[in-house]
């Protein structure tokens, strides 16, 4: 690798603005690139002419209520919150969001199913109860399928409850509630003083309500021959329906309706059923027994766009509470893989034949979105061991540069643990689509789908994206032209950029010098006793070279950055790319800029327009899409 020409230079005479800095003016040897490209070639508007860019606090890629997983909508806009982001796009599962492919028919007779299982709650289990499969005919056609016949006799104990719960490995009922029905077929064949059937729905996890602590909430619909109506408890609204003793009974519930009369405050369209389970429950002298046969599920508000439609509903529900958080829709495309989101204003749920994801790269780009490639190494948890994360790096690298990464303009890099990789493994695919000549956007983002622990859990990376404004027209245009820089906000709360010339900023190319190229890195508010360091890295379009290992050329201590800046020269020999990333004393990465790519012709590469120096920054005349 190359090293620099001329010793570190801090560089304390220009200080950085409050809104992200000065340009730095009349740099010897950085030339702006000027070849358009043929793909996205464009009118650009002087950089000078435009409003000065700040980091913006983006989180964009989070789940909700209408994906698989514990959290609302209101759980994740209360973390976002509270970490300071400041815009919030919503990525849920197409497929989740459009039911396809979910269960419609839940059959607790079927202990052993090959889409659902049927577990005993451990927890819960104990003396008093028991359950069993039984093929039950009465008052039901004789070719019905199997019951589980459930018990519980409190003979005297405080609590007896005997639950099973149901086990799906892709949680094939888990997505908005509303527009959902359940008819559930009951059988009460005995009840003694306190006792019931019971199904229970546990709903998505809420923060704080009314003075009651954060947690899911759960509909617990219990059946019996003697009462009516609903009485809340705290997290819990227990829903009590008539039934007769000694016959079968259909009962149809309406579960969004049923939370909202509950707790009015919550929005039951925000809310999904993250756990199911059936249960006979008895106190003191109480006992039960009877059957729970299949629940049908009827969805309504599944179909085309209408789940998008109601989620937007929502996003405007919240926008007065959260008023600091922008709130932006996007879909995560993840019927196959690989998993592609799509952000921008003019988002779609895909038709059934519309094909896999990568197939509707060309309509989010003539749309005037942003198309991401997502956790390029899976979403498995852990880690691999090292020559295991080699191997694949080196596979996933091949396919993205193979296929273009599918004609998207960026990656997911900031994990610390995803799909068996670390973030050096991040690092290593980034930089290895980066000199091969891909100009990919690195993201970091989190993926949550609970709506707890953001500041806390492992991936917990966001990103910051230099924009003039919070409007989604301006912060697509700063992802696309890769100015953005991401990392851990719990430990990094300083700006990241990377300047050559008079208006070649991170994430774009400019055309290097004879022999070395002086650059300006911008770094403010590091972190004590961390470093920042310079990474530089050979560019090798053709391929015929072997993977180059990311080099550290140079690296400065807070006090050798003053104001926050200072300028090297990079070796420019070979056409190269540099970025930065901010080291902790104790080894741990926590922020990464994007990076400058310093070429000698320009015009050997397929650079997007929005990569050349003097674009504007404003994303409202999209002269880069």
């Amino acid at each position: 690798m190359g090293a620099l020409t001329s010793p570190r230079v801090p560089r304390r005479s220009v200080l950085l603005s409050g809104t992200g800095g000065l340009l730095l003016a009349g740099v010897v040897g950085c030339r702006p690139a000027t070849t358009a490209p043929d793909d996205q070639a464009a009118t650009t508007t002087a950089a000078s002419a435009a409003p000065e860019p700040a980091p913006v606090m983006s989180a964009l890629h989070v789940h909700s209520s209408f994906s698989e997983g514990a959290g609302s909508m209101h759980a994740q806009l209360e973390q976002a919150a509270a970490l300071g982001v400041q815009a919030l796009w919503w990525t849920d599962h197409d497929w989740r969001m459009n039911a396809r492919g979910y269960l419609d028919r839940l059959s607790p007779g079927d202990l052993a199913g090959d889409r659902v299982a049927w577990e005993v709650d451990g927890s819960a289990a104990g003396p008093g109860g028991s359950h069993a499969v039984v093929q039950e005919t009465s008052g039901r056609a004789a070719s019905a399928s199997p019951v589980l016949q459930l018990e519980a006799r409190a003979e005297g104990r405080r609590r007896v409850e005997h639950r099973l719960q149901a086990r799906s490995e892709r949680s094939l009922y888990s997505t908005s509630l509303h527009g959902q029905r359940w008819t559930l077929a009951v059988h009460l064949e005995e009840r003694v003083d306190r006792a019931f059937l019971a199904v229970d729905l546990l709903t998505s996890w809420r923060p704080v309500l009314e003075q009651r602590s954060p947690g899911p909430y759960r509909l617990s619909y219990r059946f019996s021959d003697h009462r009516e109506g609903i009485q809340v408890v705290d997290h819990v609204a227990e829903v009590y329906i008539r039934v007769p003793v000694g016959a079968w009974q259909e009962v149809v519930i309406d579960p969004a309706r049923d939370l909202t009369a509950a707790w009015p405050e919550i929005d039951g369209r925000d809310a999904s059923c993250t756990q199911l389970s059936v249960a006979a429950l008895a106190w003191g002298s109480g006992a039960v027994r009877g059957a729970v046969g299949d629940m049908e599920i009827a969805r309504t508000h599944v179909e085309g766009q209408e789940p998008a439609a109601t989620q937007r509903d929502v996003m405007t529900a919240y926008a007065a509470q959260f008023p600091d958080v922008r709130q932006m829709q996007g879909v995560e495309l993840s019927v196959t893989t690989p998993h592609i989101c799509w952000y921008g204003s003019r988002i779609r749920l895909p038709d059934e034949d519309d094909g896999d994801p990568t197939t509707l790269v060309p309509e989010i780009r003539s749309t005037g979105g942003v198309a991401v490639y997502a956790h390029p190494f899976g979403v498995a948890g852990g880690t691999l061991p090292r020559t295991d994360q080699e191997s694949l790096v080196a596979a996933r690298a091949a396919d993205l540069v193979d296929t273009g990464a599918h004609g998207c303009a960026a990656l997911e890099v900031g994990y610390r643990q995803r799909g068996g990789a670390d973030l050096d493994s991040h690092e290593r695919l980034w930089d290895e689509c980066s000199r091969r000549g891909l100009f990919l956007t690195g993201l970091g983002v989190s993926d949550n789908h609970s709506g707890m622990n953001w500041a806390t859990q492992t991936n917990n990376f966001v990103t910051w994206l230099w924009s003039v404004t919070a409007e989604q027209d301006d912060l697509l245009a700063a992802l696309l032209r890769g100015q953005a820089f991401f990392g851990d906000p719990t430990l990094f709360t300083g700006r990241l950029d990377i300047r050559c010339g008079d208006d070649c900023r991170m994430g774009q190319v400019a055309v290097a010098g004879s022999g070395s190229t002086r650059v300006r890195l911008v770094a403010t508010n590091l972190p004590p006793q961390s470093r920042l360091e310079l990474v530089r890295v050979d560019m090798d379009a053709s391929g015929r070279g072997s993977a180059t290992e990311t080099a550290v050329v140079d690296q400065f201590v807070p006090e050798d950055l003053g104001a926050g800046e200072v300028e090297v020269d990079v070796s420019t020999g070979t056409d190269c790319f540099v970025r930065t990333r901010v080291r902790q004393a104790s080894g741990e990465v926590v922020a990464l800029s994007n990076p400058v790519w310093l070429l000698e012709r320009p015009r050997d590469y397929t650079v997007p327009s929005a990569r050349l120096p003097g674009a504007t920054a404003q994303g409202r005349e999209r002269p880069w899409w």
